[in-house]
């Protein structure tokens, strides 16, 4: 706390107006069926610029926060959420669409993501030169 929120309420205050003005801009320059997206890029944008870089960098700079362990961390999470995804899909694609009970389906897509996503963490923090211990 110690009076560091400053930062943080005027970085977000500023994603904010941007956020609108970006999804304005896009909105008028995109066809209209494609206007939609206009909101989606402005807000990509605002909160990849605020909340991923700008944050990260004050944290890093005034804070002094391990930012590089904590973004190898998480890459290593979004890398495993996609590889748990991909094979979901898979098994889905070849196997799953012949079950008729969406409920079955979705339970059991649930539980082979959930393994899958438990076995790369547990694989990755047994190995010796892990850098998520």
């Amino acid at each position: 706390a110690e009076n560091k929120h400053k930062f943080r309420a005027f970085a977000y205050f500023i994603a904010a107006i941007l956020n609108v003005m970006i999804s304005i801009l896009f909105i008028n320059i995109l066809p209209n069926e494609y206007a939609i997206f206009g909101c989606l890029i402005g807000t990509v944008i605002t909160k990849i610029s605020s909340h991923w870089i700008a944050m990260n960098i004050y944290n890093r700079k005034k804070i002094k926060l391990p930012i590089g362990k904590y973004m190898v961390t998480l890459m290593f999470h979004i890398i495993l959420g996609i590889i748990s995804s991909v094979v979901v899909l898979t098994v889905k694609y070849f196997i799953l669409n012949k079950i008729t009970s969406i409920l079955l389906r979705f339970i059991t897509e649930g539980i082979i993501f959930a393994v899958i996503y438990f076995m790369g963490l547990f694989i990755v923090d047994k190995s010796p030169s892990s850098s998520l211990n």
